[in-house]
Parts: C-alpha cells; structure tokens; sequence
C-alpha cells in the first residue's frame, strides 16, 4: 500500500513540473537589433543637448538648486553640507496643506505624481536620468 502511494505522489508531483526548458516560462525578451549600434549612438547622441536641457529644467522647476550652505559644518574631505527644504510643491500646494492630507488627497492632488514622472523615455523606450550617457 504504501509503495503504491508513493508510486501515485512520485508521478503527480512529475506532471506538475514541466518536462523541458522550453516549457519553462521566462521574462527574456529576445534582442532584435533593428539599428546599427553606431546609428544608435549618433541618433542619441544628437538628441542629448535636448533631453539634458529638458531635466534641468524639470530640476530647476522641482528643486530648489540654490547654493546655501550650512556653514560650519562639513561632509568628509570639507564637502559644504547643504541646509533648508530643497522639494518645491506645485503651486497650489503649500507644506501646511500637505502635512493634512491622506495618502489618497495627494495622490488626487498629484503631488505623487511628480515624483513619478521624473524619468522620461528615450525612442528606444529605455528610462533615463539626468545624467545622461556621454559618448566619447
């Protein structure tokens, strides 16, 4: 009795599994060069002087970038350690109105939503930050 359900479990448990690789699902998405890589890399490298100008201003329009130091105190090596709020809120938000908002209210006011759109895509689709590649 006992070998046969171990029989039955060993054979059950054997169907549950895939037999081969191919039958094993995956996330790999095949690379299908459509575009030479120097293509490519001229394509985006005209394209650079746009995309860094477009987050600096994204920057300058979330962030306050001003230089004010905190003074006397220092990073290792002296680096000057920067004080004070630097987020910017939309304009029709102030710190008081966020401090009494739910999670819900902000994301209705989307204050969330900001942060979310910091990254833009390039034609190729691929997210990229501020600083982009530099091609030398």
């Amino acid at each position: 009795m006992n070998k046969i359900l171990i029989c039955f479990i060993a054979a059950f448990s054997l169907q549950a599994y895939p037999s081969t690789a191919a039958d094993v699902p995956s996330s790999y998405s095949p690379v299908v060069d459509k575009e030479s890589f120097d293509s490519v890399k001229k394509r985006l490298s005209q394209q650079k002087p746009q995309a860094e100008e477009r987050f600096r201003k994204l920057l300058n329009e979330r962030y306050d970038l001003s230089d004010r130091p905190i003074p006397d105190i220092k990073m290792t090596r002296g680096k000057k350690i920067q004080g004070g709020v630097r987020s910017k809120l939309p304009a029709n938000v102030s710190w008081e109105q966020l401090a009494n908002m739910n999670p819900e209210e902000i994301k209705q006011k989307t204050v969330a939503s900001r942060l979310l759109s910091s990254a833009s895509r390039t034609a190729t689709g691929r997210r990229h930050a501020f600083s982009a590649v530099s091609y030398r």
